[in-house]
């Protein structure tokens, strides 16, 4: 999966909008596809109907993807894919536990974000979005936690990775590594300055240098921390300490 390539085609899409162009660009973004229907397979879902619902996102995401934005289209594809994925999951399971308008609220509150992190590069806060959405804060909150957002392995650095690709991987790896309940407890262990690097990195999607500045360090020093973290969650998930 070559970041650039997939942002490349994207481009020419957006160059000459013709079928064709979007088909290329289609078909560069599905080995990424693929993977994001496999990592969430074993939830009663066919492999089949994830992959077609990943190839619709995709679809509406080169579309509506701005070049001028100057965002990378894959860190904008992953987390419009995985949303659109986790609702429809949500919804041919049948979840009770939730009522559906607070579904329906974060569906609402998960387009609304992807809008604010392409246009401004960042996280909005929940007091931002209920401002943008004219919702109160605790309407805000509740889709929120029915969105399930906490830190996951498929959001991308600068360089187009993300934190799972980072980690070595054993057969089972750690394809499945957002789903496993062991991960909060490994993040759980870090320190408070290893978890802020951690959400500023593969949250916010801070580049090294944007985030050695946020912590008021190098970026030599934050490249070594985040390989020492990486390490640790290494070991914590295949059970080596």
């Amino acid at each position: 999966m070559n970041a650039l390539e997939m942002h490349e085609s994207v481009l020419r899409y957006h160059a000459e909008k013709t079928d064709a162009r979007l088909e290329e660009a289609l078909l560069k973004c599905r080995p990424l596809l693929a993977a994001m229907a496999r990592r969430l397979m074993n939830r009663g879902i066919e492999y089949e109907d994830l992959y077609q619902t990943a190839c619709l996102a995709c679809v509406q995401a080169i579309r509506g993807f701005d070049p001028e934005r100057g965002l990378k289209f894959s860190t904008y594809l992953t987390p419009t894919v995985m949303g659109t994925l986790q609702n429809y999951i949500r919804d041919k399971q049948g979840l009770v536990h939730t009522p559906r308008s607070i579904r329906q609220d974060s569906i609402l509150v998960s387009k609304e974000r992807a809008r604010f992190v392409q246009t401004h590069h960042q996280e909005p806060t929940p007091r931002e979005l209920a401002e943008i959405l004219g919702w109160d804060l605790y309407r805000v909150l509740q889709a929120l936690q029915a969105h399930s957002e906490t830190i996951s392995i498929d959001r991308q650095d600068e360089d187009g990775l993300s934190l799972g690709e980072k980690l070595p991987h054993t057969e089972e790896g750690f394809a499945r590594f957002e789903m496993r309940a062991d991960m909060k407890a490994a993040l759980a262990r870090l320190t408070e300055n290893e978890r802020k690097l951690i959400q500023l990195r593969f949250v916010r999607q801070y580049s090294q240098r944007q985030t050695a500045e946020e912590m008021g360090t190098s970026q030599m020093q934050i490249s070594r921390m985040e390989r020492r973290i990486l390490l640790f969650l290494k070991k914590e998930m295949e059970g080596d300490t």
